[in-house]
């Protein structure tokens, strides 16, 4: 807050160092924190509760190294220290990561649509 005052403090995720945060802020009735893992996961954080919604492998082998929101329609790039770049789209809410029974509710931008 203005006076310095600690608002929030939560422990480590079990994904790992965070290397990248961006903010997915496009859906003003449940906005979310992304963050990027040096082991190539991403997770994602309700807003302003600071809840973990879901943590996903969006890479193996590499390291995370930038997230940003297009600003619209729930998409965001990951962006690797390899230079890979991947495009994934929120649908409708956070359960789990890709190909572990998310109900479509999360996936790679151009995965059948």
């Amino acid at each position: 807050d203005a006076q310095t005052a600690l608002r929030h403090s939560q422990p480590p995720l079990l994904a790992g160092a965070a290397v990248c945060l961006a903010g997915l802020l496009d859906d003003p009735a449940d906005p979310r924190l992304l963050c990027g893992h040096a082991r190539g996961e991403v997770s994602s954080i309700a807003l302003p509760t600071f809840e973990l919604s879901a943590t996903w492998k969006a890479l193996t082998g590499v390291k995370l190294r930038c997230l940003r929101s297009a600003g619209h329609g729930g998409i965001f790039v990951v962006g690797t220290e390899s230079g890979e770049l991947q495009v994934w789209q929120r649908r409708s809410s956070w359960v789990t990561a890709p190909g572990e029974d998310c109900d479509g509710d999360l996936a790679m931008a151009g995965d059948g649509e």
